[in-house]
Order: C-alpha cells, then sequence, then structure tokens
C-alpha cells in the first residue's frame, strides 16, 4: 500500500485488518519501521514482538506444537522470544554454527517454520507500516517467508511512502 504522507494508508489498512480480524479466527502480527530506530531486522522487530506476546498467551501444549527446529538461532535473532514459558526447560541444540549469516538464516528458517505452524490453525496476517525506513537486513526474512516452496499461508500487508519502499520490494513488483 503506497500513498504520499498523511493520505491515510494506515488508517485504511487498520480498518481493513479490524473488519478480517472481527470475520475470522485472525492472528494479525503488526510492526512498525522508525527512522530513529537502529535494530537489526527493523522490519520485522515489531512482528516478532507481536509474535512473542501471542505465544505468551497460549497454553504449553499449543506453544510447543509452534517451536520449530532452529528455536535456538531464532532467539539469538530475536531475543524477546527467550521470554517464552517453558523454553528454558528445554536446553539448548548443539547445533551452533559459528557464522553469523548462518545463524541468521536458521532463524529465518525458524520463523518462516513457527507461522506456517500457526497458519494450520488460523489466518495469519502480517503487517509492516513506514516500510520506507526498513534496512536492507530485514529483505532476507521477507524471502525466506516467501519463498517457495511450502511457504506458509498468510497475507503480507506492507505500507510505505509513495516510492519510498526499499529496492527489495520495488523489485519484486517489477
Amino acid at each position: 500500500v503506497e500513498g504520499e504522507p498523511g493520505s491515510g494508508k494506515s488508517a485504511l489498512v487498520r480498518r481493513f485488518l479490524s473488519e478480517v480480524a472481527a470475520g475470522e479466527d485472525a492472528l494479525v502480527l503488526r510492526g512498525r519501521c522508525h527512522p530513529e530506530e537502529s535494530v537489526p531486522y527493523k522490519a520485522l522487530d515489531g512482528v516478532v514482538d507481536e509474535l512473542s506476546r501471542f505465544l505468551m498467551s497460549e497454553g504449553s501444549p499449543r506453544l510447543l506444537s509452534y517451536l520449530p527446529r532452529h528455536m535456538d538461532a531464532l532467539r539469538r535473532v530475536f531475543p524477546v522470544l527467550g521470554r517464552l514459558p517453558g523454553l528454558a526447560a528445554l536446553g539448548t541444540s548443539d547445533e551452533r554454527p559459528a557464522a553469523p549469516r548462518d545463524v541468521r538464516r536458521r532463524a529465518f528458517q525458524g520463523l518462516r517454520d513457527m507461522i506456517g505452524r500457526i497458519s494450520d490453525h488460523r489466518t495469519v496476517i502480517i503487517w509492516v507500516d513506514d516500510l520506507q525506513w526498513a534496512g536492507p537486513d530485514s529483505e532476507p526474512g521477507f524471502r525466506a517467508l516467501l519463498e517457495p516452496p511450502d511457504s506458509p499461508r498468510l497475507l503480507l500487508v506492507l505500507s510505505s511512502r509513495t516510492g519510498a519502499a526499499p529496492d527489495f520490494v520495488a523489485s519484486e513488483r517489477d
């Protein structure tokens, strides 16, 4: 969703999401990029924060059914997931790739797997607002979520100022 600043993009998407959520069992994960924020994977940071709140509200059996194979890497990249109840009891795997690139790749695979498991039970919608402030490090996360085969069933809504979306979004439209 593109538009000039103040044109109502965010209000339009909020209204759409509230109508969708009212009509079905949907999990809406919202994120927003801020220009003054300097966190890794800025476009996914808020989404994962909301995902952690959702997971914390789930009962233990359901929570455990959502955990991906690469949960250790996912916790390393998004430390907020370390707060999930019962994860400490699971311990950590022996799989500790040394290269940060491998950790990131496995973390994004884990995020994809977790969202896929959740989408088996309910509609998943991810909305990232003000995407024009996202850094290039968010691209691998989006690619991991959307690449075939077996990408999770989800609706991805991205909103940004006209002509200001990151290069990876513009290249997907061409």
